[in-house]
């Protein structure tokens, strides 16, 4: 029987963060009964029921090659245990959660960047890079390639969530990352070029590379600034449902009981619910409604419309602390790297809060 409580590897349950939410998909569903037993959400099951419900994915029974395939060798290599090798999975969201982005000027931009749109988004064809690409390196696997301006290039403000590259920092000594947006590739790509800009020790690569074997060569090539190397998923490999775009968590070939996936879209993790922890959205909506059909149509590139509850406020956008509160020893996320399952760990942890809550309410 699968009894959920902490191992000797695991983390004490924290309070969640401002803006963080585990299991949102299931506290949504409990939200609204007046009375539940938590000791019923997930009762006596055995390791194949238990496996059943955190995976939803209708891909399971089926062989296919994962979307990280050296994650995937990993993973078969240890049979799903720890190993002093394996490193925990982020799954980092990018719109909405690490940034914001709009074609009207926002307060405080951090970049302009133009997002030029290929001809043929089918067959893409890059642009020449300045520097030989020899297969193998860095710019042979980079995921921020530019393509030719056309009469569809437009132009795309930027802004960081706030600490938004202390966050990267410190996520990047106890994970791999990996950003897996619902966005084109084309979109993400401009975008993530400019992150190398301004985050320089961080360089963004597609799926096929070994980004333990990049590392190795940047450090021994030398350089101030130790190289961090971060997987980029787009659109291509999401699963499109009637709700929107999902990423499904299975298809990456990695542990699940040690990944992660922080999105502000709960749909996004519904194959895996209780890997999802869900972050308020980031965004700054604009008051005039011309540019409110403007954003409409970014939202198509973004590949997520975001059902709009509580507008925020231009102080509350330039001073979000969300990311600040995750990058910290203690953390929810510091905890979650520690943790043998982020699973039960992450329904423990919306157990706690939500007795919290009720007793708070009730007093």
């Amino acid at each position: 029987m699968v009894r959920l409580r902490c191992t000797e590897q695991e983390m004490p349950y924290v309070a969640e963060p401002t803006g963080i939410t585990c299991c949102s998909i299931l506290r949504q569903q409990l939200d609204q009964c007046q009375n539940y037993d938590f000791s019923k959400i997930v009762c006596d099951m055995s390791p194949e029921e238990f496996q059943a419900v955190c995976n939803l994915s209708p891909f399971t029974s089926l062989d296919f090659f994962s979307f990280l395939p050296h994650a995937a060798e990993d993973n078969q290599s240890t049979n799903g245990s720890r190993t002093k090798a394996e490193r925990p999975y982020l799954i980092l969201d990018l719109d909405e959660t690490l940034l914001f982005t709009s074609t009207t000027p926002i307060p405080g931009a951090d970049a302009e960047v133009i997002v030029n749109v290929p001809t043929d988004i089918a067959n893409p064809v890059p642009l020449k890079s300045a520097v030989p690409e020899k297969k193998g390196s860095i710019e042979h696997y980079s995921a921020t390639k530019d393509y030719a301006r056309s009469v569809n290039s437009y132009k795309l403000f930027i802004k960081y969530r706030p600490h938004l590259e202390k966050f990267l920092i410190f996520s990047s000594r106890y994970f791999e990352i990996v950003i897996f947006t619902a966005s084109r590739f084309y979109y993400c790509g401009a975008i993530l070029r400019q992150m190398e800009t301004d985050f320089p020790s961080f360089r963004f690569v597609t799926p096929e590379a070994d980004t333990a074997a990049l590392s190795t060569a940047a450090a021994a090539a030398g350089g101030a600034d130790p190289k961090r190397f971060v997987t980029v998923l787009h659109r291509d490999h999401c699963t499109p449902t009637h709700a929107g775009f999902v990423k499904d968590l299975n298809l990456l070939g990695c542990n699940l009981k040690r990944t992660v996936l922080l999105d502000n879209n709960p749909i996004c993790g519904a194959f895996q619910p209780y890997n999802l922890v869900s972050i308020r959205n980031y965004e700054l909506l604009p008051d005039a409604p011309e540019h409110a059909v403007v954003l409409s149509e970014l939202e198509k590139e973004k590949g997520f419309v975001n059902p709009r509850d509580v507008k925020t406020s231009v102080a509350e956008f330039l001073n979000d602390t969300t990311l600040k509160e995750l990058a910290q020893r203690g953390s929810l996320l510091y905890n979650l790297a520690k943790c043998d399952d982020v699973r039960s760990y992450c329904i423990r942890t919306m157990e706690y809060n939500m007795k919290k809550k009720k007793t708070l309410s009730s007093s």
